[in-house]
């Protein structure tokens, strides 16, 4: 994964409605109507059907009367299964909107009839999964055309201006966390702590072209990329802007770190390994421009 700005597309779906209803960019469905009638008499399950998001869903916890809306910030966990039962994904904090993006459309369209606080099993047909697509998934072979189910928590319901001030206030908590006496470059959300002091003289201009070593990583310390020596254009349409905002700031032979909100990384959409939402750190040394 590089920094360029660039979206997922191997075994995982965009997710888009459109502009006037409900239809869903998906591939001609197989009936698995009957596949999953056995699965709900099988396992006595009170299911219902919604005939607005096309799912199953049974509600195992009642929420507290705020529903989800495809333009709302949903905060969910989840575990996603086989029917029968072999888990293939979890995750405990999944922050996403229903009708920008979703790793698999199902669990959007499942969210879209939860309310907050509330848990609820969806059961995914193949076409609002992985559809024909088939392979290694965490360890796990999926089958073409398997049917999900989906044991979904939607933890929080936020507006996009609250989630910015929530990712703010865990940008603030791992600064704090690790000891940074930080300045905040702007009010888009980029902090930075100088690790060493680089070279007398100028910083960079927008346009040329500039070598760093840098390391990305998750406010947990997961790294998601990095390089050696790497070249990139400082431009805003190759970099994203945090980065490119950050490099401008810098010296040569200057070491930093910068940490900043999604909204000037990778947004509501993610990309690659990085969820949607997702603040991100970059340790970063201007080598040459």
């Amino acid at each position: 994964m590089k920094l360029y700005n660039f979206y997922l597309t191997v075994f995982t779906f965009l997710f888009a409605f459109a502009s006037c209803n409900n239809d869903l960019d998906v591939p001609e469905p197989v009936d698995d109507e009957p596949i999953i009638q056995q699965f709900i008499a099988d396992n006595n399950l009170n299911a219902e059907k919604s005939d607005e998001w096309d799912v199953y869903y049974v509600e195992l916890e009642p929420g507290n009367g705020i529903q989800a809306t495809r333009s709302s910030v949903v905060e969910i966990s989840y575990e996603n299964a086989l029917l029968d039962n072999t888990v293939i994904d979890a995750d405990t904090s999944y922050v996403f909107v229903p009708e920008t993006y979703s790793f698999i459309t199902g669990i959007a369209l499942g969210t879209l009839t939860m309310e907050e606080e509330g848990k609820s099993l969806i059961i995914i047909p193949s076409r609002y999964a992985y559809g024909s697509n088939t392979g290694l998934l965490n360890g796990v072979n999926v089958p073409s055309n398997s049917v999900l189910q989906s044991t979904i928590t939607l933890k929080d319901i936020r507006t996009k201006a609250e989630q910015k001030t929530w990712e703010e206030s865990k940008i603030l908590r791992y600064i704090e966390e690790q000891g940074f006496d930080s300045v905040s470059l702007s009010d888009k959300g980029l902090y930075k702590q100088i690790i060493t002091e680089g070279d007398d003289g100028e910083t960079p201009e927008a346009g040329v072209s500039i070598t760093v070593d840098y390391e990305g990583t998750f406010l947990d310390g997961t790294t998601f990329d990095e390089g050696v020596s790497a070249q990139f254009g400082l431009t805003s349409n190759a970099l994203i802007e945090g980065f490119f905002d950050g490099v401008l700031t810098m010296k040569r032979n200057e070491e930093a770190v910068f940490v900043m909100i999604s909204d000037i990384a990778y947004g509501d959409t993610g990309s690659g390994a990085i969820p949607p939402f997702t603040p991100l750190v970059f340790k970063i040394k201007l080598l040459a421009f």
